[in-house]
């Protein structure tokens, strides 16, 4: 997001806020449906996150998510991974709208967990960085016909 310095003080005073109101308009944009954000623990966890990313200037960040507060997501319900840890990342667009985009990963074999931490950490990110990379709703290809 590019701002000047003045805006980027005025959206940090007004973080809390604004990032309280971003989060109560949230949609999960994956799967068959738009679903709205309406679990609790997924709104505080995208309050805080977003929170960060105002704070931080609107540079694109990830936060960890305990698996309660990514249960409340609708498209981790689809596919939950039991003892696995999940990053989300938030970021602006080019039209200075927010999005987020969240991975998730589990230590198997030879991999630790520190190393499958990291790495959803990284995939979040850069799936946020596709999400992001055009203005508007993150919606795919159209399916049926019109």
């Amino acid at each position: 997001m590019s701002a000047t310095r003045a805006q980027r003080r005025a959206l940090r005073r007004q973080a809390e806020d604004v990032a309280a109101r971003m989060a109560a308009v949230a949609y999960d944009f994956e799967g068959e449906q738009v679903e709205r954000i309406s679990d609790r623990h997924a709104k505080a966890a995208l309050r805080r996150a977003f929170h960060a990313l105002l704070l931080a200037g609107g540079e694109p960040l990830a936060i960890r998510l305990s698996e309660q507060e990514a249960r409340g997501f609708p498209r981790y319900r689809s596919r939950e991974l039991p003892g696995g840890v999940t990053w989300l990342a938030v970021g602006f667009d080019p039209a200075g709208h927010a999005s987020y985009a969240m991975q998730s990963a589990r230590a198997n074999g030879g991999i630790s967990e520190e190393m499958s931490s990291e790495a959803a950490k990284v995939l979040a990110l850069c799936r946020l960085a596709e999400i992001a990379a055009r203005p508007g709703l993150p919606i795919g290809t159209p399916k049926g016909r019109a």
